[in-house]
């Protein structure tokens, strides 16, 4: 385990087994046209990973003709792949000083006694670790990782009155979704700040000193490093409505063939990240910016999104299409109550730009601002404006 990195190396193995059952309870009874179930499960060995559980118990009930109504209570589960796994464990630079470190200036270090104890510097070693402007991190691929697991529970309604109007369909879902165990990693200077602010066993468990008490000295397997490799860290959840309809226009009495339209809109009701132990859970839906987009592991979610689509079929040969597609509008993550979102050192389009950190001063991002308010004053263009 050195600077270089070397070639990847690992072997897991997988033992499965899969069930399923659907069986119809009821048949053409008062309020019951039709009551059937689902139950599936998939169980899986990983080795050496350990055991993953993935299932699903759905129902559905036609209680008339026009109308049904449908539900699921899920697990799903994503295994690390190869590359999460085995990836090669690298020591490399971090340009960040240790608080624990003598200062270069002062001689003595800027964290107290009480804090570096925290991180594992002794009484005996405290004041007397040598002055450095950067410290090690261990990147790389964790063989220990856990599965990641997903619960989704969904709920609906299908109205299809045929009898009423022919061609029409209609339906509404709503639908949660829960990650845990979530596969990620934790930046090697949040995880030294966080253990020197709170002592989090969560955070302090990462950061491996030297006999010496340095995490800067050397880059062998008895160098003082944080961890940075892959973990599972958090969790983050979703729910939202999902709404579909579909209507078919029969024109043929008039030789016009048929106008079939059809329609998928999604109201995302929340999105709530907490990847990082200990952070303050925050809800991203409709917004974005270096947080959102940075430490949340979904892309930056509108609240409200659909397609439409119109379908002239005037032949059998010979169709026209219109397709509308709608995207909402996300406001910048700096407007947000939440005060893990809304005090942040920047703002929220300036990552997405990932403009080189020199760029960001007071003088240049004014001049920014002034551009933004002139051409975009609705903001629909700021991760195209951030790159100026």
């Amino acid at each position: 385990m050195t600077g270089a990195a070397r070639p990847t190396y690992g072997t897991y193995r997988v033992t499965e087994g899969f069930a399923e059952v659907r069986a119809p309870l009821l048949e053409d009874r008062p309020f019951a046209k039709s009551l059937t179930v689902n139950v599936s499960d998939r169980y899986a060995r990983y080795a050496p990973q350990g055991p993953a559980n993935a299932y699903n118990f759905g129902a559905e009930w036609r209680p008339i003709d026009p109308l049904r109504f449908r539900g699921t209570l899920s697990r799903a589960v994503r295994a690390p792949n190869g590359h999460e796994l085995f990836l090669t464990e690298t020591i490399s630079q971090v340009p960040a000083s240790d608080p624990c470190a003598n200062d270069p200036t002062t001689g003595v270090p800027t964290a107290s006694a009480a804090q570096c104890a925290r991180t594992g510097v002794t009484a005996a070693q405290y004041g007397k670790i040598p002055p450095a402007n950067s410290f090690n991190q261990l990147t790389g691929g964790n063989p220990n990782l856990k599965p990641q697991t997903a619960d989704t529970i969904t709920g609906g309604l299908v109205f299809i009155p045929t009898a009423w109007v022919p061609g029409l369909l209609l339906s509404v879902d709503y639908w949660r979704i829960r990650v845990q165990h979530y596969i990620g990693s934790l930046a090697a200077v949040d995880s030294l700040n966080n253990c020197f602010a709170t002592g989090d066993p969560v955070y302090c468990n990462l950061v491996r000193r030297d006999a010496n008490g340095s995490l800067s000295v050397g880059n062998g397997p008895t160098s003082g490093r944080v961890i940075a490799t892959g973990l599972n860290t958090g969790s983050f959840e979703m729910s939202g409505l999902d709404l579909e309809g579909r209507y078919v226009l029969d024109m043929s009495a008039l030789s016009a063939g048929k106008i079939s339209f059809s329609f998928a809109g999604s109201l995302a009701l929340d999105n709530v990240i907490q990847v990082v132990p200990g952070l303050i859970p925050f809800d991203c839906t409709g917004l974005y910016g270096p947080t959102c987009t940075g430490e949340g592991p979904t892309s930056p979610i509108p609240k409200w999104r659909h397609k439409l689509r119109a379908t002239w079929e005037a032949r059998k040969d010979f169709e026209v299409s219109l397709n509308w597609r709608h995207i909402g509008h996300l406001d910048s993550e700096q407007t947000s109550s939440n005060p893990h979102l809304a005090t942040g050192t920047a703002l929220a389009d300036e990552n997405l730009g990932r403009r080189p950190a020199k760029f960001i001063t007071d003088p240049n991002m004014a001049r920014l601002d002034t551009v933004r308010s002139t051409y975009d004053p609705d903001g629909r263009f700021h991760s195209w404006m951030g790159r100026l």
